[in-house]
């Protein structure tokens, strides 16, 4: 299990960014995070500047902060997220294609699935960790019914995420939550982040099992 992996099983949740964020957003998810012990952050490519944000953060940080890149459609994405310094990947959906480029760079990745059929073929491209996404769009009784066929995997349902809702996807047996704009949106004041991560650490330690 690569070292990503592991800290975002161990932390349960992967703070989301989507959009384009100033260096002051940043600055302060970036202090948040690490006020709460928390050592993993995603950043998708739909942002103009998303990938000089992943190289910013890398070098910022180093060793001391994971950063993902997430939205990664293509091979040609793999190619300039791990150019950028991200350590793992996140994907909206799987195709072979995909995991082909990350498995020959040697990278972290986790697939998009949302049906039992999309789970089995990322299950059997070596993948147990996947993105549950749309999560909103089935809600925690779509997880629950898939961990049914599929207890070996672990889900991270990504997509209708947020403070209110996180612990029904815990208690519905995600192994972590992606949490994007419900939470972390460009511009969100300090106070509504820290209280808003607050709860959702909280619903991590109370529900499911990692």
């Amino acid at each position: 299990m690569k070292p990503a992996e592991q800290a975002i099983r161990s932390q349960r949740i992967i703070p989301t960014l989507r959009g384009d964020y100033t260096a002051g957003d940043l600055e302060l998810i970036t202090g948040l995070l690490q006020e709460h012990g928390l050592t993993v952050l995603e950043y998708t490519l739909t942002g103009q500047g998303a990938l000089a944000a992943i190289e910013r953060l890398k070098e910022d940080h180093g060793d001391s902060l994971f950063v993902g890149a997430g939205t990664v459609r293509t091979a040609a994405d793999v190619t300039a997220a791990l150019a950028a310094g991200a350590d793992f990947l996140v994907s909206p959906q799987f195709t072979a294609d995909l995991g082909t480029a990350a498995a020959e760079r040697d990278s972290a990745l986790i697939p998009g699935v949302f049906t039992p059929r999309e789970a089995e073929l990322a299950h059997r491209a070596g993948f147990s960790l996947q993105k549950l996404f749309p999560a909103g769009s089935g809600g925690p009784a779509h997880l629950r019914a898939l961990l049914g066929p599929y207890p070996h995997l672990s889900f991270v349902p990504t997509g209708g995420v947020n403070p209110d809702n996180a612990a029904a996807y815990f208690r519905a047996g995600a192994v972590a939550v992606g949490i994007g704009t419900g939470l972390f949106a460009p511009g969100a004041d300090a106070e509504t982040l820290r209280t808003g991560l607050s709860t959702v650490l909280q619903a991590a330690r109370a529900g499911g099992t990692q």
